[in-house]
């Protein structure tokens, strides 16, 4: 959904097609390689199998504040279109 928006929004504001999809794919790349980049590191902090570490990461985890996962989360609802 997102591609869409940002793909008409570029198409809209200029009639040369090309230059419309490099502003988009700038655009795109920027933000879909930082999710990338948080995902694997979610995904190897959660992979943990070693006990010892596995513990301190669930009890850090279960202490941290509200708003810092809500920081985590932030830049996936905070779209600049």
């Amino acid at each position: 959904m997102e591609d869409a928006v940002i793909l008409g929004l570029e198409l809209s504001r200029t009639t040369h097609i090309e230059k419309a999809f490099r502003v988009f794919e700038d655009r795109r790349l920027k933000r879909t390689q930082a999710i990338i980049q948080k995902s694997r590191n979610i995904g190897r902090v959660a992979q943990i199998s070693n006990p010892i570490l596995a513990g301190i990461r669930n009890s850090l985890l279960r202490l941290a504040p509200a708003r810092a996962q809500k920081k985590q989360f932030a830049m996936l609802y905070d779209v600049d279109f």
